[in-house]
């Protein structure tokens, strides 16, 4: 890998690719290398175009891109080493508590009658770790948008929360590149009803993905769930479940 660089250890496989923790050669401290899968030339280019204008971006809610290298048509990119935890969890505070998951169907929820199925955060810590943790996902967002950039995949997994409470929006760089409005790489229970419509994206389909998120950090579930399609569908004939219908306790 990459000359005579060992990676310490996987961080998380996709199917773009893999991502190690390794000690950078030069600066001599620990960052998170991404190996992506080969790519044609049209992609190559894509993302070279995008990396130049992201690297530019210096926000504290966004991953910091080091520096991006092709080896094999396999592109290699630097960035940031985040230390954290992924929204959802670090707002709600489970302690990585498995439960037994209740669902949602067309909007309404599925369960044993007389019990529910959402668990509220717990106490007003728990609201206040995710107003901080929201000010910032939202505040990350906003300045990607201000350069005229789409995420395209906001959900837990890329958005992570450090020790202090600074949430840190990652996979800004894809083979899907930002800057196009027809980057649909996103996971379906996270994605905007446009996308299942084949819409253009913009930032309202960012901050839609990040209110499934918030959703889901209240109340413990997605507010759809089933088949790509079975989502989409839904999300274009339903409503989900509003959360203050569920947790009265939730702040308005």
């Amino acid at each position: 890998m990459h000359g005579h660089i060992e990676p310490e250890r996987v961080l998380g496989k996709g199917r773009s690719g893999v991502v190690y923790e390794v000690e950078h050669p030069t600066r001599k401290h620990t960052c998170a290398l991404k190996v992506f899968a080969p790519l044609d030339e049209g992609a190559l280019s894509r993302m070279r175009a995008d990396f130049d204008a992201l690297s530019r971006l210096e926000h504290p809610n966004l991953v910091r891109l080091f520096a991006f290298e092709v080896e094999n048509d396999r592109v290699h990119l630097w960035m940031e080493r985040v230390s954290g935890t992924d929204f959802v969890r670090y707002c709600r505070d489970d302690g990585g508590e498995e439960k037994e998951r209740e669902h949602l169907f067309f909007g309404q929820v599925v369960q044993p009658l007389g019990r529910s199925a959402f668990s509220a955060v717990r106490d007003e810590a728990g609201f206040a770790r995710l107003r901080l943790a929201l000010l910032g996902a939202a505040r990350g967002l906003d300045a990607l948008h201000a350069r005229g950039l789409v995420h395209g995949d906001v959900r837990p997994a890329n958005l992570l929360v450090d020790p202090s409470g600074r949430a840190v929006l990652l996979d800004l760089l894809s083979e899907h590149a930002p800057s196009s409005p027809e980057r649909f790489a996103g996971t379906a229970a996270y994605m905007a009803p446009e996308h299942g419509r084949g819409e253009v994206a913009g930032p309202a389909t960012d901050m839609y993905s990040l209110g499934v998120v918030l959703f889901e950090a209240l109340t413990g579930e997605l507010p759809f769930v089933g088949s790509g399609r079975e989502i989409f569908i839904r999300k274009n004939t339903v409503s989900a479940p509003r959360p203050s219908l569920l947790l009265p306790r939730v702040p308005s």
